[in-house]
């Protein structure tokens, strides 16, 4: 059954603002009106319920529409923006900006991505369109760069990054290429799994619109399901590079565009795979 929900792309969220809450902690990010060239400018950071009770500061030399993130254990706070490049790590506890991790490249300047891993010591950082690496959050050093390895379809990528349960690895999708696996203490890539080649039908777009979109881990870490662009859905072993299962989707009136901008949780329950479209849409397949 497919029910219909409203949502906000992530753009949308930061220009309007937002809110974030862990227990007695309130973090809003309030953005400044944009410039004569469409960028949203340093906005406001406030941290409610610190032991100091309200502590505001000024998101520094930060461009773009800010979006954040609470790290797991609740230290850590990243503040990106669209038309920096780089992603700031404020200390919850002291309202002190930590590190600033920056695309290394000069090319990059569209921070994306900033998920951090379930022990929160480590951050996977995507700038488009070219940089994706991955940080030590306890000592600001860039462990690697994950960009070099993971090459193709970085120019047309929206990047995300989901870690296994007990976070010793994690995958990075992006809506210009496959799914590769990697090692969160190393960055080491461990596995790239196969791409479809599937595509809307005549006259559709190439690889872009056949990348994949999502992905998630089963509870026990021991398999992972990718969702891809065009209808396609695969279930691999971490531990081999085949897939195990292949399975389709298809859902009325969802446009190819629409792929572009994913929103939503994915779920795998045994060969159950479960989530919504970036308009809202709920649905279920199996392998």
């Amino acid at each position: 059954m497919l029910t219909a929900v409203a949502l906000l792309s992530p753009l949308a969220t930061a220009q309007q603002g937002q809110t974030l809450r862990a227990g007695e902690l309130t973090v809003t990010l309030t953005p400044t009106q944009p410039d004569s060239n469409g960028w949203y400018r340093a906005g406001r950071l406030e941290l409610q319920g610190t032991d100091e009770g309200i502590r505001g500061v000024e998101t520094s030399r930060l461009r773009g529409a800010v979006l954040g993130e609470l790290s797991p254990d609740g230290r850590w706070l990243s503040v990106l923006g669209t038309g920096g490049g780089y992603v700031q790590l404020w200390n919850v506890a002291t309202a002190e900006r930590q590190f600033t991790f920056l695309a290394h490249d000069k090319k990059s300047y569209d921070a994306r991505l900033a998920a951090f891993s379930p022990d929160s010591r480590r951050l996977v950082f995507y700038s488009y369109p070219n940089e994706l690496s991955l940080w030590d959050t306890a000592t600001g050093v860039r462990v690697k760069l994950l960009s070099d390895v993971r090459k193709g379809g970085w120019w047309t990528a929206d990047a995300d990054a989901v870690f296994s349960p007990d976070g010793k690895t994690f995958v990075v999708t992006g809506g210009g290429g496959g799914a590769q696996l990697f090692d969160t203490r190393t960055g080491d890539l461990l596995q790239t799994f196969d791409r479809p080649c599937q595509s809307f039908g005549p006259g559709s777009p190439g690889g872009f619109w056949r990348g994949a979109v999502g992905a998630t881990f089963s509870a026990d870490g021991k398999n992972v399901a990718v969702l891809y662009a065009g209808g396609a859905a695969r279930l691999y072993g971490v531990a081999g590079a085949g897939a195990l299962a292949k399975a389709s989707w298809k859902l009325d009136n969802f446009k190819p565009s629409q792929m572009r901008f994913w929103a939503g949780k994915l779920t795998l329950n045994g060969r159950e795979l479960s989530g919504k479209t970036p308009n809202g849409l709920s649905f279920t397949l199996t392998f």
